[in-house]
């Protein structure tokens, strides 16, 4: 019955889920909606599954920071009424007799798979938009800075090419400073909250940004990387047993980038007193990693 269903719903309106649940009284579910973006997807009609994203009701996300701030973007991403997302469950009858799931597309997911489209797409400032929406939200989720970095600062092209040592290429200034100020904005909003606590992602987002440029830009010095990364240590090393995991990758960038191709010129003394310093914040959260595990 539920199969016979399903094919009358998809005869009588072939538009889109949407359309097909007004029919029968209730919004599209998540996996109703998945289908048929990847449906779409498939097709490689990214603009249409981009359209569509916008169009999804979905539930709403619990802002951390900004809840009075939309972010300025003047996007429509969630007007409608929770009325119309979720079916009105009564009792068990409603579920058995539902077709499909009962859940509806969630804000986060929607904004995720917008940005990442619209980025695609090379909607820039559509995908910059998106992710620093979820940043209001989720300001420690390290896969939306890079998102939000690629967005504004790299223009969606691949680390590999803008990095590489022959293609070396000046990053978007003006995408590069806007990132930058958002994440000091995160970061001053965070420390206004009452009983807030540090949030290691907007800081570490810091150190990128100067990693990017020292990485995209010939002749660019490593002095404001060096201070970032001293910065994030002095901050997160006695609060967070994984600090030097976080900034290893820049400590091997920073000895790259001082020393000569064939390393006969040395470290110089900064580098030298940086590594050391580095060295003991790996000791002190190995200990804290090793005091945990005897508790």
């Amino acid at each position: 019955r539920m199969v016979k269903n399903k094919q009358l719903r998809q005869e009588q309106n072939p538009q889109g889920p949407s359309s097909q649940a007004k029919q029968i009284g209730y919004g599209p579910s998540e996996n109703d909606w998945d289908v048929y973006l990847e449906t779409l997807l498939h097709q490689h009609k990214k603009e249409e599954a981009l359209e569509a994203l916008k169009g999804i009701p979905c539930s709403p996300m619990t802002h951390v920071i900004g809840d009075d701030d939309s972010g300025g973007n003047g996007a429509d991403t969630n007007t409608n009424d929770n009325t119309c997302v979720l079916p009105q469950i009564h009792d068990e009858h409603t579920i058995e007799n539902h077709i499909g799931s009962v859940l509806p597309y969630t804000q986060r997911k929607k904004l995720e798979r917008l940005s990442e489209v619209a980025l695609e797409l090379g909607k820039y400032e559509e995908s910059a938009r998106g992710y620093r929406e979820l940043l209001r939200a989720f300001p420690d989720q390290w896969t939306y800075w890079m998102g939000l970095v690629d967005s504004l600062v790299l223009l969606g092209t691949p680390r590999e090419l803008v990095c590489g040592t022959e293609t070396k290429r000046a990053v978007n200034r003006d995408g590069w400073n806007s990132c930058r100020a958002f994440a000091k904005e995160v970061i001053a909003s965070l420390a206004e909250r009452k009983g807030g606590r540090s949030l290691r992602g907007p800081y570490l987002v810091l150190i990128e940004l100067e990693a990017v440029k020292v990485l995209a830009e010939s002749g660019c010095t490593v002095v404001a990387l060096r201070e970032e990364i001293c910065s994030y240590g002095d901050r997160f090393g006695p609060l967070a047993s994984c600090c030097f995991a976080d900034i290893r990758p820049y400590l091997r960038l920073l000895v790259q980038s001082t020393v000569g191709v064939d390393g006969a010129d040395g470290i110089p003394d900064e580098v030298s007193e940086l590594l050391v310093w580095a060295k003991n914040i790996w000791m002190e959260n190995s200990q804290a990693n090793t005091d945990a595990g005897n508790g």
